[in-house]
C-alpha cells in the first residue's frame, strides 16, 4: 500500500520518519522500522512493515526527513510480503487469486483506498470495507 507525500503533509502524526541510522547491539545495520500490527475492519490481524524510503521536506526549520514509501505484509521472505497482502485484498474483493485488480474492480467493490488509523505505537487499524463508502467516478 503506497504512502504518498500528500499523506505525509495532511497526516504528519500517522507516519513516523525513519531514524538516521539503526543498528543492532552488535553494531550491524538493521531495517529502518520495526514491524507493526494492523487490525483490519473484518477482524484480520496482520504483522506489517513500513518499507522503502522517500524524502520529504516538511518545513524550513526541519528541511529533510526520510519516510517510508509503502506498507506491506511482514514476512521473512522479501518476495512474499506484497503477494500475501494482495491475496488478502483479492479475497476481500471476491476476485480470483491471480486476478489483476482494475479500477472497475475497485468501483464494483465500493472502495479505492484503505483507510489507515494510528492507534498507538506499533498498532494501526485498517478499513477496506466495501459498499457503504461507495463513491461515483466521473
Amino acid at each position: 500500500m503506497p504512502v504518498l507525500t500528500d499523506h505525509l503533509d495532511y497526516y504528519p502524526l500517522l507516519f513516523q520518519p525513519y531514524p538516521a541510522t539503526r543498528t543492532t547491539n552488535g553494531g550491524k545495520k538493521t531495517r529502518m522500522s520495526d514491524p507493526v500490527t494492523v487490525i483490519w475492519d473484518d477482524g484480520t490481524i496482520m504483522t506489517m512493515t513500513f518499507q522503502g524510503s522517500q524524502r520529504h521536506y516538511p518545513s524550513k526549520s526541519n528541511p529533510l526527513m526520510v519516510y517510508p514509501k509503502q506498507l506491506s505484509y511482514a514476512d521473512a521472505s522479501p518476495k512474499k510480503g506484497g503477494a500475501e497482502l494482495g491475496a488478502y485484498l483479492r479475497r476481500r474483493m471476491n476476485v480470483a487469486p491471480f486476478h489483476v485488480i482494475t479500477v472497475k474492480d475497485l468501483d464494483d467493490y465500493g472502495r479505492d483506498h484503505v483507510l489507515l488509523r494510528y492507534v498507538s505505537p506499533g498498532l494501526y487499524q485498517a478499513d477496506f470495507s466495501g459498499k457503504r463508502f461507495r463513491k461515483m467516478r466521473p
